[in-house]
């Protein structure tokens, strides 16, 4: 699939039916990791798109960025989650949504430019 359309339907595969089958089948399986695992298991999504922002798609910098990542981007939620106001602690996985969702809506709007949508 990352070589293009064009090399996918000369091996014979039906790259569009592929291409939403397998959005489909991830979309579902993230919906029910979050459901059962919470908000906070959504920083597992969040820090690998990060790390590949910031280092590109080697996989041998990417997987151990995204974990060291993960582990500040948790660190740095549940600080601002206890500190931001003086008597109330908030839920970290509220902090985290409001990091990841911005994220991903411009990972969303960015992607649709790009030849794997269409």
């Amino acid at each position: 699939m990352t070589a293009g359309d064009e090399s996918a339907k000369s091996m014979g595969v039906e790259a569009n039916r592929i291409r939403v089958l397998v959005m489909a089948v991830a979309s579902l399986l993230v919906a029910a990791v979050v459901s059962f695992i919470g908000v906070i298991g959504f920083i597992g999504l969040v820090a690998p798109h990060i790390g590949r922002i910031i280092l590109g798609n080697d996989h041998r910098y990417l997987i151990p960025a995204a974990g060291g990542i993960g582990g500040a981007l948790l660190l740095i939620a549940n600080a601002v989650s206890m500190n931001l106001l003086h008597a109330v602690v908030i839920p970290t996985g509220i902090i985290m949504s409001i990091i990841g969702v911005p994220l991903f809506m411009v990972l969303i709007l960015k992607g649709k430019r790009r030849e794997f949508w269409s």
